[in-house]
């Protein structure tokens, strides 16, 4: 296996100028660069990243925690993420968590230790103070970790009052929101909490249903929504987010409820499974190419300790589809 000398040698140039080929630092003529890299392919030479990590005191490792990747949204988010990482230079290492798993821990590990760069978390379950301690680059998305803690989300307020408004304006009297567990504090709380304000403002009548945090599977879902109709058969509108839409869609339309004649369906984030049925599912859309940029920028700015925006907002807009009546 050939070493760094051996190319030295076959280039004709010292130990030092090859190096600053490999790690880009410091001026090397064109013509010598070449010959450099002639060398290595000609010897197949291939730089010990971990020797050269060591001196640049970086990974170029990120890592990702979300609850679930086969989750529609999380693993849109992680495909954009991913890329725009990899175009800055960076790896992405990928972790799925539950609320009372230790793989958060482990990863935090990992961070202190320099085993990664950065990370961004998109799912959480230990106490705010835990990441308060951590000097390391931590970006939060759609997760409020601390004061100092740059947190990126969307804006959860407009999406709520969007899909609230686009139901009042239909002419429905009774709403059902099956919003997230309130034992997790994120940012996308406000969708539902203002979805409610609205229609409270408005004197229409809504009920909340809270829905388990941690539990991602479709089936499951489609148990739920069965149980959903049994408890609001007469509901004329549902705001949710995509997966728990789509299931209450295929659940009410089994039972013969007309949609959207009967019921009108309004679905939160806009991933793939809104167009996978019969009927497309009218959705709030979030983002996640424009989500994905901020959070590479937000993470990599971090690492080489240059200023950020501790609170950043990515807009939302409403895509019409089949499960909502037709605008006047």
């Amino acid at each position: 296996m050939a070493s760094i000398k051996d190319v030295a040698k076959h280039a004709g140039v010292g130990v030092g100028t090859v190096s600053r080929v490999l790690n880009n630092t410091g001026y090397v003529a064109p013509d010598t660069r070449d010959r450099i890299e002639a060398a290595m392919m000609e010897l197949d030479y291939h730089p010990n990243e971990m020797a050269r990590n060591l001196f640049r005191n970086r990974t170029n490792i990120i890592g990702f925690l979300i609850p679930d990747i086969a989750h529609p949204f999380f693993g849109l988010v992680a495909r954009h993420l991913e890329m725009e990482l990899y175009d800055k230079g960076y790896k992405t290492l990928i972790c799925n968590i539950t609320q009372k798993s230790t793989r958060e821990r482990e990863f935090l590990d990992m961070l202190r230790r320099h085993m990664m760069d950065g990370i961004v978390m998109g799912a959480h379950s230990l106490d705010i103070e835990e990441y308060e301690k951590i000097p390391d680059p931590i970006v939060g998305f759609d997760r409020v970790l601390g004061n100092n803690i740059p947190c990126i989300a969307s804006d959860h307020k407009k999406g709520g009052r969007l899909a609230a408004e686009r139901l009042i304006k239909e002419g429905r009297k009774h709403l059902l929101q099956l919003a997230g567990t309130k034992t997790v504090t994120t940012p996308s709380l406000e969708r539902h909490q203002e979805f409610e304000r609205i229609c409270r403002e408005y004197g229409v009548k809504i009920d909340s249903v809270e829905m388990p945090w941690n539990d991602f599977d479709f089936k499951s879902y489609l148990y739920i929504a069965e149980d959903i109709y049994e408890e609001y058969p007469h509901v004329d509108g549902i705001f949710s987010t995509d997966m728990v839409a789509s299931a209450c869609l295929r659940a009410y339309a089994k039972h013969g409820a007309h949609i959207p004649t009967d019921v009108s369906i309004i679905g939160y984030d806009g991933s793939l499974i809104t167009e996978t049925a019969s009927l497309r599912l009218t959705c709030i859309v979030q983002n996640t190419p424009r989500i994905a940029q901020q959070l590479a920028e937000t993470v990599c700015a971090l690492v080489k300790k240059q200023p950020v925006t501790l609170h950043q907002q990515i807009d939302v807009y409403l895509r019409e589809g089949d499960t909502t009546l037709p605008q006047l």
